[in-house]
Formats: C-alpha cells, sequence, structure tokens
C-alpha cells in the first residue's frame, strides 16, 4: 500500500514557498541572522519592494539615456517637449540637464538596490539608509508637486493630463517603496544591534 507522503521535490518547494512568505521552517537551513557587513536579515518582502524599485528607476534612468540623442518615442521634439517636459521646443533641456537627470536616476537605483541588499555595498549601511531616503522623499515631493501643480492647473495640457495619469503616481509609487525599503532593513539593522 502506497503512502501519501509528498517527494523531496514537493518538499523543497514548499520549503522554499515557507521561506520567501518568511515562514520559520524547521529542520531547513534558515536565512542568516545578518546579512552582510552585519546588518538584520532583509524580509523577502523588501527584496521584492526593492526590485520593484530598482526596475523603475533603472528603465527611469534609460529612458533619460535614450532621450539625450532622440525624442523617441516621439516623431519630433515638439511633441516630445510638449508632453514629456511641459514646454515647448524652444525650451527644451539641454543634452547634459537630461544626462544629469539619468545620472541622478541611475544613483538612486544603486542606493535602493543596495539598500534592499540586491547588489553589493559600495558605501557605508548609514549612508546607503540615509541615500534611499533621500530617494524616496525626493520621489514623495515630485509626486505631491506635480498632483498638485497639475490638478490645480486652470488650464489641461498634454503635459499636465499626462503627469496627473504617469508621472506623477509613478513618482508616488517609486517613493512608497524606496521608502518602505529604508523603513523596514533600518528595522531590520536595529533589531540586529540591540
Amino acid at each position: 500500500m502506497k503512502r501519501n507522503t509528498p517527494d523531496r521535490k514537493s518538499v523543497r518547494l514548499g520549503k522554499a514557498a515557507d521561506w520567501i512568505a518568511g515562514r520559520r521552517v524547521t529542520g531547513a537551513p534558515q536565512p542568516p541572522l545578518a546579512g552582510r557587513g552585519g546588518r538584520g536579515t532583509i524580509m523577502p518582502l523588501t527584496k521584492l519592494a526593492g526590485a520593484a524599485a530598482m526596475l523603475g528607476l533603472g528603465a527611469a534612468a534609460a529612458m533619460h539615456v535614450v532621450w539625450i540623442f532622440t525624442p523617441w518615442p516621439f516623431d519630433d521634439l515638439e511633441d516630445f517637449t510638449r508632453t514629456i517636459a511641459g514646454v515647448s521646443e524652444a525650451e527644451a533641456p539641454s543634452a547634459a540637464a537630461t544626462g544629469s537627470v539619468a545620472v541622478a536616476l541611475g544613483a538612486a537605483t544603486y542606493l535602493v538596490a543596495a539598500q534592499a541588499d540586491l547588489a553589493p555595498r559600495l558605501l557605508p549601511g548609514r549612508l546607503t539608509r540615509l541615500g534611499t531616503a533621500t530617494v524616496a522623499g525626493v520621489l514623495l515631493l515630485r509626486s505631491g508637486a506635480g498632483l498638485v501643480t497639475s490638478g490645480l492647473a486652470g488650464k489641461s495640457t498634454t503635459f499636465t493630463r499626462w503627469d496627473l495619469a504617469l508621472y506623477s503616481p509613478l513618482c508616488l509609487t517609486l517613493g512608497a517603496l524606496a521608502a518602505y525599503v529604508a523603513k523596514n532593513t533600518e528595522t531590520a539593522g536595529a533589531e540586529q544591534e540591540g
């Protein structure tokens, strides 16, 4: 008579699912009590939030690099500047300004990834955490300012419609994810020290 016992592969998958969900698995190797550099364990949800923020910030950085050379996905610079920046073609941001934004977004991508333990830390832990919190603050400030100014704009323009529909909500989401990463990795580090 065959017993209803799971095979080894099912047991391993079940333990992996428990570990990802943050549940303690008996008889299975546990994640270390301290991550790299003596930090506390970073829970999988924090890593997931960090990965989502990293992807969003990285994509925004890549788009800004592309925009140094071309108005893609638009056909001409006039449509591009009106939709992306809310200005006329004559007031289009320079390549240097666009490149500076790309570099800032790239740095933000790294800081969030390092704080979420998805990239090696090249800076001290407190500086990485402060950088991640700063990224969150800047993004949340940008989203709030965008929602208020575009929402209260007397005249609806292509930019204000896109700002309300995409740009500000995206900044809000990325800022909230970065704040979550900064706060939860700080808590894990404080528990380890205390």
